[in-house]
């Protein structure tokens, strides 16, 4: 509707992201950006690619930092 906002976290700048198709033996490469106007670090936990007690640690990224993954 006019006048409604909605804040989101994106991918590529877009609600819905972009459809991401990966195949088994597929290489992907992805980067998390945490802009230094953030005051939290973040992560992806990937908990399927890292161990099943989840992968959150491995990629944390703290305010004005970028991981490629």
């Amino acid at each position: 509707a006019d006048g409604t906002t909605l804040n989101a976290m994106t991918y590529d700048g877009s609600v819905p992201g972009p459809l991401m198709v990966v195949h088994q033996d597929d290489y992907v490469e992805l980067t998390l950006i945490n802009p230094d106007t953030n005051t939290l670090a973040h992560n992806i936990d990937f908990h399927a690619a890292t161990g099943a007690l989840g992968g959150g640690e491995l990629t944390l990224v703290n305010p004005g930092e970028q991981v490629t993954l």
